[in-house]
């Protein structure tokens, strides 16, 4: 998505210091397994809860 709007170098040039820092931008989201803590977040904050 980075690509679609910034552009390839900009996305390869944030990709590159989210693997430093141990992340992967290309890796999808999994609200069921290692996103689960977050998905609760965003549902909170659509509930109006946060």
């Amino acid at each position: 998505m980075l690509r679609e709007f910034r552009g390839g170098f900009v996305a390869g040039f944030w990709q590159s210091v989210s693997r430093i820092f141990g992340q992967n931008l290309k890796s999808e989201y999994d609200r069921e397994g290692d996103d689960k803590v977050l998905e609760q977040i965003v549902l909170y904050y659509e509930a109006g809860l946060l």
